[in-house]
């Protein structure tokens, strides 16, 4: 639990988010053990993904140039971050998500157009 965000996990399949989840490349197999439900957006299987998407989303997780049209992030129907992630610092200042959960290791943001209607 100090390394992986156990407890966000745990509240995504209480509140019953839906996917896609947008999630940190270092915690894919974690989630794919824990939220089974949920497409993860990238995990440890690269070759699945590409270079080229990986590099895209390790973009979007450094706040990057053109972080925001990520089409993976845009599509998200929850996006798991780490705390101290720079895409979990500029989310919660973008209008387009909410954040619904957060603890010492992650946060979790839904988009407003979900959170408005469930949860």
């Amino acid at each position: 639990a100090g390394v992986f965000p156990v407890e966000a996990a745990t509240a995504i399949a209480e509140r019953g988010y839906t996917g896609p989840l947008f999630n940190d490349f270092n915690w894919g197999g974690f989630l794919i053990w824990s939220l089974p439900q949920l497409p993860v957006v990238l995990d440890g299987r690269t070759n699945l993904h590409g270079e080229e998407r990986i590099l895209r989303i390790g973009n979007t997780w450094a706040a990057g140039p053109g972080w925001r049209d990520d089409p993976d992030l845009v599509a998200a129907g929850v996006i798991l971050a780490d705390a101290q992630s720079p895409l979990a610092c500029v989310l919660v200042l973008d209008e387009r998500f909410q954040l619904v959960y957060e603890d010492p290791i992650a946060r979790v943001f839904v988009p407003r157009r979900q959170a408005a209607g469930s949860r």
